[in-house]
């Protein structure tokens, strides 16, 4: 009997009482074939990728969940991102690529600080597939959307060294400078590595003098 609900209910409670973490997953997905309403589909998958992530860390396994539930709602873009990390998670960039490439064009050209954590994540997925010049495009627009943003400069001003683009990353590396009374423990970046990566890009411009003040200050 499938489709009984008691006997559903009590084997997911034993499952979980033995930390039966993939059998809880499994019955959770069979539920979701079961089940008629998408919304329904939806939540039940996603909360069978959920515990594929956090209590097996499958990632491989949440992104075959997740893309089935993408499936009955594609404009989804919360699950759209749940579904990226399942990629990037598993070692999937190119699809991680995607699924954000979908997100992005789900805006229709609106600008929105929502949209530049968007841009960032995409970055890191070309980065993933080896594409620093792509990543550093995908910077730039999150850049202009939130020029504040820590995160994005300190990820753009190193995509920007990786690709000898070193005049860019010394600009980038100097606004960090600026806001290095805000850096608190979670920072991308410390006080140190922002003066030694300045260093480095004036050491690639030539700029001896420069390089060396910031990588005493550094020290």
């Amino acid at each position: 009997s499938p489709r009984d609900k008691v006997i559903r209910a009590r084997a997911r409670a034993l499952s979980e009482t033995m930390k039966d973490w993939a059998g809880v997953a499994r019955l959770l997905a069979d539920e979701a074939d079961l089940t008629e309403a998408a919304s329904d589909k939806v939540s039940l998958l996603r909360e069978a990728a959920k515990i594929c992530t956090e209590k097996l860390q499958d990632g491989a396994t949440a992104a075959v969940l997740l893309e089935k539930a993408s499936g009955f709602a594609p404009n989804d873009r919360e699950l759209l991102l749940a579904l990226c990390d399942s990629y990037t998670a598993s070692g999937r960039a190119r699809e991680a690529a995607t699924a954000l490439e979908r997100i992005v064009e789900s805006y229709g050209g609106r600008r929105t600080k929502e949209l530049g954590e968007i841009h960032r994540r995409l970055a890191q997925a070309y980065l993933g597939q080896g594409e620093a010049e792509r990543a550093k495009e995908e910077l730039e627009k999150a850049f202009r959307i939130e020029p504040g943003n820590v995160r994005v400069i300190a990820l753009l001003a190193d995509v920007c060294l990786q690709i000898n683009d070193a005049k860019r990353a010394q600009q980038l590396f100097s606004s960090l400078i600026i806001q290095i009374p805000k850096l608190g423990p979670d920072s991308p970046i410390s006080k140190a590595e922002i003066y030694a990566h300045r260093g480095e890009a004036s050491r690639i411009l030539g700029e001896k003098q420069k390089a060396i003040s910031d990588f005493e200050r550094a020290l």
